[in-house]
């Protein structure tokens, strides 16, 4: 277990780090920055990260790990499941693009997923479908469109829509029909 002063440290560290990668991105920010943002030694900093490319993927773990809480909590509100699945990708995802975007750089680090540790952004995208799926489910969805391939359409459509729809309302309008589509298809098959 780990102590908890050290897990206090590991979050200043990756809170700051954060914010010096938005601020300014991550190709320009350096250990000695990240430190001094932190309010450490750069030996310090060395004693829980051993270059700033492991800070940004515990950061980058920490944001989607919130992201799938935040889902988490949308899915379980009451509504249709379109409607709780809207607003599980809202807030846990189309929100923190929009929030990341606003800063300078914000978009640099949202493409440099390419640039992480193999199976880091699988297993995130393994325990979104996970999520998503019984709620697909019980808007009626069975094989062959069973929950876990329309939350994974879903998942993929996501990718492929953050590169060509660039404003958040367009984002949620862009999701809106997506999703009307695939419950559409439901009824279809019901």
């Amino acid at each position: 277990m780990i102590p908890a002063a050290q897990t206090d440290k590991r979050e200043t560290i990756l809170h700051s780090a954060i914010g010096q990668f938005m601020a300014y991105g991550f190709s320009r920010v350096t250990m000695d920055d990240i430190a001094q943002a932190a309010g450490m030694s750069r030996p310090a900093l060395y004693q829980f990260f051993r270059n700033k490319q492991a800070i940004y993927e515990a950061g980058a773990t920490a944001m989607l790990d919130q992201s799938l809480d935040v889902m988490q909590a949308a899915l379980n509100q009451d509504g249709s499941p379109k409607a709780r699945i809207g607003a599980a990708i809202t807030r846990g995802i189309l929100d923190m693009m929009g929030q990341m975007e606003a800063t300078p750089h914000g978009a640099e680090l949202i493409d440099m997923k390419g640039g992480l540790s193999s199976g880091w952004l699988d297993d995130w995208k393994a325990r979104k479908i996970a999520l998503l799926a019984p709620v697909y489910e019980e808007a009626g969805a069975r094989a062959p469109l069973d929950g876990a391939v329309l939350a994974t359409q879903l998942s993929d459509w996501l990718e492929g829509m953050k590169m060509r729809v660039k404003g958040g309302r367009e984002r949620e309008e862009a999701l809106e029909r997506f999703l009307a589509m695939q419950m559409a298809a439901l009824s279809a098959a019901a």
